[in-house]
This record gives C-alpha cells, sequence and structure tokens, in this order.
C-alpha cells in the first residue's frame, strides 16, 4: 500500500500550507491551504484522496506549534498517522534546500522530506487516552510553568534585595519562610531596621512571628541595615519606593506558589486514578509532586520499545564529537525533550542517589574517578533513572530495589549501602566551582639569570680552526661546547648555593 507524506507548516493567525510528496518521495505540483475547522479539514481530506490513486494512506509532518494538538488530534481521529518533528529539524532541513530562503511553502517542503531524509528522528505523535489523562497532561505542563515563573519573581525579589540592603538575601534566603517573610514585607528599609536597635528588633519579629527568633539573626539584620544606611546616605537611593516594589513581588510570589500548590493537588488526584497500584511513587526520587509527571511519560513508552530511545526522548543524552583519531565525550545535554520532564527527571535523581546504591554507585564514580561537578554528575544518574522508568511503565510493575551485585534487597539496606557510597567532602570542595572552592595557591618560582656565554679567542691557527669556529674582523673565536656550558652554569649555582627551578638554553 503507498504511503503519501504531507507536509504541514502550521500558521498561528494565518492559513495553514501544505505540501504533498508521493511514495518516491517526489513533489507533487498542487499545494493546499486550509485553517482550523472542521470543514476546511474535510475538504483537505477530500482533495487528498482524489489526488492520489485508489488506497493510499496518509502521514502528517507538522511542528509541536500551539495548533498543532487540534489539528493533529482531528487527523489523527480520522485515521491518519501524525508525526511531529522539532523545529531545529526544519531548520537544518530548509537550510540545505534553500539556504537564504524562508518561506511557508518552504518549511511545508521540508517538514514532508524530512521522513526521507532523516526516518530515525520523525515520532509518532502522542495522544491523550481519554480525560484524564488529557488533564494530566494540562495540569503537568501547567504546573512546570508556574515552577518557572515562580523562580523567575525570586529572582527579581532576590536582584532588589540585594539592591535596598546587601546581604539581605544571604542572611534570609528563602521568601516563602514565615521569618523571612515578614522581613522582606516590614524590615525591608535600612533606616527603620537602625531606628529599631537589636532588642527591639529582635522583641518585634518575635511579635509579630508568634514564636522565638534566633537573637543573632536580628543582630545580622540591625549590623546589615546600619551598613546599607550608610551607603544609601550617599547614593540617595529612594528606599521607600524599593519597599513598596519588594511587597508587590512578595505577594505575587505568595499567589503564585498557592495555584502552584492547587494544580499540584488536582494532579495528584488524576494521578490516583490512573495509577492506583503506585507504581510510579515506587520508585525512589519520585514523589507525589513528580508522581504525575512521570506517570504522562506512559503515553510516550507505549509507543517505544528500547529505553535508549527514552533517554533521547528525556533529553539527557550528552553531545559527543568524534574525528578521526580525536573523541570526545561528556560534553553538554542535547536541548531535545521537554523541559518538565528534565526538570522532574534531575530533581528526582538529586534525591534517588541517596537512597538507591546503583544510583549512588553511578553518583560516586562520576565525581570521585571522572571529575564531574554536582550537576554533571546528577545528570548522568538521571539517564540511568530514566531506564528505570521505562521498565516500570512498560512491564506495569512496582521498582525493585537491587545492591551492586544485583541481589534484591529491602529499602532500609539500600538506603545504608547507598549511605556507605556518599562522596567524600575532601571530593566536593576540591570540585566545587565558586564559592568554598580551595584558593589555587601560586607556585613561588625561583629564576635564577645564568651567567653570559663568552667567546674564548683565540689565535688565528690552521692546526686549531675546526667546526666550532666563527670568524671575525681581525680574530677568529671557537664557541664553547652546550654541555661544557651547562657543566659550567651548575657548578656556579652551586657554589652560589642557589636552586634551579627552570633553566633553558636558547642559542642559534
Amino acid at each position: 500500500m503507498a504511503i503519501w507524506t504531507v507536509g504541514v507548516d502550521l500558521g498561528k493567525k494565518a492559513k495553514h500550507h501544505a505540501v504533498i510528496l508521493d511514495e518516491k518521495g517526489q513533489r507533487l505540483n498542487k499545494e493546499l491551504m486550509f485553517t482550523t475547522s472542521a470543514d476546511e479539514l474535510e475538504n483537505l481530506q477530500e482533495e487528498l484522496t482524489a489526488l492520489a490513486p485508489t488506497g493510499t494512506s496518509f502521514r502528517f509532518i507538522m511542528e509541536p506549534t500551539p495548533t498543532w494538538q487540534t489539528v493533529g488530534a482531528y487527523l489523527h481521529h480520522k485515521g491518519h498517522a501524525v508525526y511531529l518533528v522539532t523545529p531545529a529539524q526544519v531548520h537544518d532541513m530548509r537550510k540545505l534546500i534553500r539556504r537564504h530562503q524562508k518561506t511557508d511553502r518552504l518549511d511545508a517542503y521540508a517538514l514532508a522530506k524530512l521522513p526521507y531524509v532523516d526516518p530515525e528522528h520523525v515520532h509518532k505523535a502522542v495522544f491523550p487516552l481519554n480525560h484524564d489523562w488529557q488533564a494530566l497532561k494540562r495540569g503537568v505542563k501547567k504546573e512546570h510553568k508556574l515552577a518557572q515563573k515562580i523562580a523567575q519573581y525570586r529572582q527579581v525579589l532576590e536582584e532588589l534585595a540585594e539592591e535596598i540592603m546587601p546581604g539581605l538575601s544571604e542572611l534570609f534566603p528563602d521568601p516563602l519562610r514565615p521569618l523571612d517573610r515578614l522581613v522582606y514585607q516590614r524590615y525591608a528599609r535600612p533606616e527603620l531596621v537602625a531606628r529599631h536597635g537589636v532588642n527591639k528588633l529582635h522583641h518585634n519579629l518575635e511579635k509579630a512571628l508568634g514564636q522565638q527568633v534566633d537573637l543573632a539573626k536580628a543582630e545580622e539584620l540591625y549590623h546589615l541595615a546600619r551598613e546599607a544606611f550608610k551607603l544609601h546616605e550617599v547614593t540617595g537611593l529612594n528606599t521607600l519606593d524599593l519597599e513598596r516594589h519588594i511587597r508587590y513581588e512578595i505577594n505575587n510570589l505568595e499567589l503564585l506558589m498557592n495555584q502552584q500548590e492547587k494544580v499540584k493537588n488536582h494532579n495528584l488526584e488524576i494521578y490516583h486514578k490512573l495509577d492506583p497500584k503506585g507504581h510510579i511513587l515506587s520508585i525512589p526520587g519520585i514523589g507525589p509532586v513528580l508522581a504525575p509527571a512521570f506517570l504522562l511519560c506512559k503515553l510516550v513508552i507505549n509507543e517505544l520499545s528500547t529505553p535508549k530511545q527514552f533517554r533521547a526522548y528525556s533529553g539527557f543524552v550528552p553531545g559527543v564529537s568524534s574525528s578521526g583519531q580525536s573523541e570526545s565525550k561528556g560534553k553538554r545535554m542535547t536541548q531535545a525533550g521537554p523541559g518538565w520532564l528534565k526538570r522532574a527527571a534531575y530533581l528526582a535523581a538529586d534525591v534517588a542517589r541517596q537512597v538507591d546504591p546503583q544510583l549512588a554507585h553511578v553518583y560516586n564514580r562520576s565525581m570521585v574517578e571522572k571529575g564531574k561537578v554536582h550537576t554533571q554528575a546528577v545528570c548522568e544518574v538521571a539517564t540511568h533513572l530514566m531506564d528505570r522508568v521505562f521498565c516500570v511503565l512498560k512491564e506495569e510493575r512496582p521498582y525493585e530495589f537491587r545492591d551492586l551485585d544485583q541481589k534484591q534487597i529491602d529499602k532500609r539496606e539500600a538506603w545504608t549501602q547507598a549511605k556507605e557510597l556518599k562522596v567524600p567532602q575532601s571530593v566536593r570542595q576540591r570540585l566545587r566551582r565558586g564559592k568554598g572552592a580551595p584558593k589555587k595557591q601560586k607556585r613561588e618560582k625561583m629564576s635564577v639569570r645564568a651567567p653570559a656565554i663568552k667567546a674564548v679567542p683565540v689565535n688565528k691557527s690552521p692546526s686549531v680552526m675546526k667546526d666550532n669556529t666563527c670568524t671575525a674582523t681581525g680574530s677568529s673565536v671557537i664557541m664553547e661546547p652546550i654541555g661544557t656550558i651547562l657543566e659550567r652554569i651548575i657548578n656556579k649555582i652551586d657554589t652560589d648555593n642557589k636552586v634551579v627551578d627552570n633553566f633553558s638554553y636558547q642559542g642559534t
């Protein structure tokens, strides 16, 4: 049965463009344009059926743009195969076809050509099985976007805090904790804190918080406020306006946190419906927050056959550069894979390496033997964690803890063995980049000035003139052999009780 390929360049506001290739990959002259409506999608199918021989099937290739799910779902329910490719693949293919052109028709043609050029990286689109899966997919993506916004607001808040009172964000790093939030909301103005004094400040913090507050915290806050007050007397910073901005960011942060908490609870409810046996929760490092995200991978895993394919989909595959006899491994991770899955995999891997001995061994080997930093080591653990998620979802069975000899063990024993594989603090100190890393001590070099090399004048005699001669005006000289020069220099150094650290001889 013949298979025709239709490349569809989806437009956000304009019409979609479709380019058709026959079973041999030859382009048909007719190009189709349509919008996201049931009537025009039905007309598209009728036109394709009229062009193709009887019994021809169609596969549609498109990018994951905001409108792809509606168009793709309609075509999928009509019995057509729908495939997705990344924007980077389309960009590279378009540059190969027409280097200096960029049109909707060219993009559609590049999409249609990709299955013939790179069929291994053209993946079948995944559609939710029912309404629960659709809700879970939207909920997981929503939670991820909220987490990104929360991180952005926290960064902005940290910058504002450092501007108004240098050192405040380091002293109170988490604006969501009660004490930290109280300080950001009421005590972010240096002149206000400096006016209170330490004892009164400490008393007011305890009274407003309703619990005991460490006196050292109040003293450090008072010290930072006094230093900032002296600083802003010169700079003339409007601390009142800056304090209002800090309160505004705190309120936005709290709203986002409340929304994220509601989304998490809703996702967890759906998760318990779809995974009543809790297989995903049996995997180390995966708790109630991350379980819905990993369960969503089941839609993709159903279409895959090997864990290696799931690794590639997740994006936890380092780049490789190999040419001739040189080969470089362990480069940056590829940009493939959805962001929500990579975030969930990293967070889960950072916990799993502390309770699973096999993953702890991977983490230990990455840092101790390979010299990788913490982030790189956790990413390596995440690739192994992806294999375990694949097996649990593919085989629909709970996770089993095993030691380094592949012997099955219980969770308590696994935690004990993982603790024994903890990376030494000396290794972390050596590999840490930035603050806390041991300062490199400069090597003290002792230089010794070499004595000048003098030419020995000799009489102009045939018996003396040999290979080592140099003719000059009025006389001839013989240059000393290099061995003799070095021996003379070393003897002089030993006589002067000096140590030679490095010596080089340069001559013609």
